[in-house]
């Protein structure tokens, strides 16, 4: 799945590399925060009422998929829809892994009491890290069939430290460590044996946030630690090696990025969604490497409380970005 986290705020118009203007398009509002969205042959959110909802592309009325269930970080993989519940709920904190047909249906509780922090569905298998937060926690990757069933450890302790992101390749498992000093890249095979450390304190004092495998690399951002300008686009071998950096925030113009919210990737670019100094904004670079170019900019917006709204992770399929922003759900032509 191509995931991208867009910190737009407001409506306004975009720029490619040419400066022709994309004006987002809404495709739906709701009545409460979108928390998430998923992209298939429609689109997918949940939102902060516990509902999650179908709308089409194109736009128009969402309708309800599944009510009463704290969906986040959803998922499409082929006919169905995957979350975890990692928000306390009304009825009790569940942290349940769950999925539902695309077209409709009762929702399957995949693990029971998984508390999955993070997942990823990799073809008849979804893997999951299971514990707690904290960086002294014994943390496990679990593996269970899609359609349900009893969780397998994959691997637990040991190199694992601390819950950080998944992300899978045909033959591997790769996972971060998310601790305050000395966060680690890891691969293992898929069945738990062979683990290594990529990485050493690759963050440099922070945790990594996000893992992307695309080719013969793995894509991640980096808390350094330093408050704004402490977020790091970096690039590893997955056969391990030096980071290097793709990109690092700079304070000499107003496109620094005070924080790094996300990115995705295609064949051609990585897309960095940012929080600049002045506005939110959505860069992108060559996978081969090169400058940046500012491919969107949004002003800031506040909701009625008068704080602002948080963004979104969205996804692109291979025309459009779909975001949610507030209560509201856009699409940009990319």
């Amino acid at each position: 799945m191509k995931q991208l986290v867009v910190c737009a705020l407001l409506l306004g118009a975009c720029s490619d590399d040419d400066g022709e203007s994309r004006t987002p398009e809404l495709v739906t509002e709701t009545s409460r925060l979108i928390m998430s969205v998923a992209v298939g042959d429609a689109v997918y959110l949940s939102t902060s009422d516990e509902t999650i909802w179908t709308v089409a592309k194109e736009g128009g009325t969402a309708a309800m998929l599944v009510a009463n269930d704290p969906g986040s970080r959803l998922t499409v993989a082929g006919d169905h829809l995957y979350w975890a519940n990692t928000l306390a709920s009304v009825n009790g904190d569940r942290f349940e892994l769950s999925r539902v047909p695309l077209a409709g249906g009762t929702p399957q509780v995949l693990a029971p009491e998984a508390d999955a922090r993070s997942f990823v569905v990799d073809g008849d298998t979804v893997y999951f890290t299971s514990g707690s937060t904290s960086p002294d926690a014994k943390v496990t990757i679990y593996s269970v069939p899609v359609g349900g069933g009893t969780p397998a450890v994959v691997t637990t302790g040991g190199l694992i430290e601390s819950t950080g992101a998944l992300a899978v390749d045909g033959t591997r498992i790769y996972a971060s460590t998310n601790k305050t000093l000395n966060s680690r890249l890891l691969s293992f095979a898929k069945d738990g044996s062979d683990g290594i450390a990529l990485t050493d304190d690759a963050a440099g004092t922070g945790g990594i946030a996000y893992v992307t495998a695309h080719g013969d690399k793995l894509y991640f951002i980096a808390n350094t630690g330093g408050g704004a300008f402490s977020h790091v686009l970096k690039v590893v071998a997955k056969a391990g090696g030096e980071p290097v950096a793709y990109y690092q925030n700079s304070s000499v113009d107003d496109t620094y990025c005070t924080s790094m919210i996300g990115f995705a990737m295609d064949d051609d670019f990585i897309y960095v969604a940012c929080r600049a100094h002045t506005s939110s904004m959505i860069r992108r670079v060559s996978v081969d490497g090169g400058a940046f170019s500012t491919l969107a900019t949004f002003p800031d917006a506040a909701n009625p409380g008068g704080e602002t709204y948080s963004p979104t992770i969205a996804v692109m399929d291979d025309t459009h970005v779909y975001v949610g922003l507030g209560p509201r759900l856009y699409r940009i032509e990319k």
